[in-house]
């Protein structure tokens, strides 16, 4: 993917919360800024991929949250008056929203898993749109 796509690389990543849950960035930072204070960096498993509308909504493997530290950061950055809604933790391998290569990627990737745990040690505050992915703050969480 690239400048002939018409979008932008999005690296793969683990989202804990959407804009359509939040609403407020200055608060959601907030309560970023005290979270992390308090939370370790903790593992996630690797499973199996899906997508979405056949890829055009985006590819992604599904994640277990088996220390359940990805569901603690996302109720506590989630608390009223957010409104948390229900979306599993995941790899996003291809955004929907910057590529059009998701169906060729789930023809690729069709029936496939992946095995092994990586650590996140660290939440990104990133702007993603069609044009621009951009990392606007960072936040490192305490080690295991």
């Amino acid at each position: 993917m690239g400048p002939g796509d018409g979008g932008v690389l999005v690296p793969a990543h683990v989202t804990v919360t959407y804009p359509e849950e939040t609403g407020d960035d200055e608060m959601l930072l907030r309560r970023a800024s005290r979270c992390v204070a308090l939370t370790r960096a903790f593992r996630l498993r690797m499973g199996g991929v899906f997508a979405e509308d056949d890829g055009r909504g985006g590819v992604f493997f599904a994640v277990e949250d088996a220390e359940q530290g990805w569901a603690r950061l996302r109720r506590d950055l989630l608390a009223p008056p957010f409104r948390s809604l229900d979306f599993p933790p995941h790899v996003t391998v291809v955004h929907p929203g910057t590529s059009r290569h998701g169906p060729a990627c789930l023809a690729e990737l069709a029936g496939r898993r992946l095995h092994g745990e990586f650590e996140v040690s660290e939440l990104l505050f990133t702007e993603t749109t069609d044009t621009v992915f951009r990392v606007l703050r960072r936040f490192e969480l305490g080690s295991t």
